[in-house]
Formats: structure tokens, sequence, C-alpha cells
């Protein structure tokens, strides 16, 4: 990806699973590409991956959606 890329990540439910390895394999390296996380969900027991290094919150932002309906 090129340096100033903004790499979004549109997951649901265990669907999360190959972004969260691609996560956390990239910032550790300290690549210089920016990160959206968008994980959805029906309700918060069913979050499986909760994500907030400190070390890396200014490549990535997460945000989490819950459906609210069950």
């Amino acid at each position: 990806f090129p340096e100033d890329a903004h790499i979004v990540h549109l997951c649901a439910g265990s669907g999360i699973v190959p972004s969260y390895s691609i996560l956390r394999d990239v910032l550790p390296r300290g690549l210089p590409q920016k990160h959206t996380l968008i994980y959805g969900n029906r309700t918060f027991a069913d979050i499986i991956v909760t994500f907030y290094p400190p070390a890396v919150v200014d490549q990535v932002r997460v945000y989490y959606g819950l459906d609210g309906s069950h």
C-alpha cells in the first residue's frame, strides 16, 4: 500500500479474525498507513476482540456497532 493509504476494515462477528491478524502483524512494524476498524456485533457479549493497544493509537481507530434488536 502507498505510505499515505488509509485502510478500512469492515467486519462483523467472527469475521474480524482476518483483519485482526493483519493489524496484529502490521501495526507493530511501524508502517505509516492508517487503519480504521469498524466492527459490528449483535450484542456487547458477542464481541470477541477488543482492540485498544495504546502504542498504536495514532495508527488505528476502532468503532464498535451493536445491532441491539436481539
